[in-house]
């Protein structure tokens, strides 16, 4: 019995520490999520904000985007490329890459920058320059 008098302030200091340590390797490295959702950002584009239209998934909730993943990986339909997909992943990671999506900023909507589909922002086209028109130091049209 003394010796478990003893014993037990040493046991709850090493649970203490394992518990701090365990904290400071989920704050130090990504969301696990993250790694996941790669393959997602393929076609839904950039942290989930897509292109060209495919639907935008950033910021939508976690419990939608896990419900239809699910559906996705019950069916047996494998022209749709998301059943496929959604068969590469257990469940767990498939809620995990979900609160990953649903985590991210959502994409803007119409009227705020973005085109009439409302899938990506508009972009202005870049203006092609030569190096030979900087090559002086002076920008074209403007003053020495």
């Amino acid at each position: 019995m003394k010796v478990l008098r003893r014993l037990w302030p040493l046991s709850l200091v090493f649970a203490v520490l394992a518990v701090v340590w365990a904290a400071e390797a989920q704050v130090g490295g990504a969301p696990v999520g993250r790694a996941l959702a790669a393959n997602c950002f393929q076609c839904h584009g950039t942290d989930g904000r897509a292109l060209n239209g495919m639907p935008s998934i950033a910021g939508k909730d976690a419990p939608s985007l896990y419900s239809d993943m699910l559906e996705y990986k019950q069916s047996t339909d494998f022209r749709n490329i998301m059943v496929p997909i959604a068969h590469a992943y257990t469940d767990q990671e498939l809620w995990e890459l979900s609160l990953y999506i649903a985590s991210l900023p959502e994409h803007p909507a119409e009227g705020d920058g973005s085109d009439a589909s409302g899938d990506a922002p508009a972009v202005e086209p870049a203006k092609a320059t030569t190096d030979l028109e900087h090559a002086d130091g002076v920008e074209p049209g403007g003053d020495e």
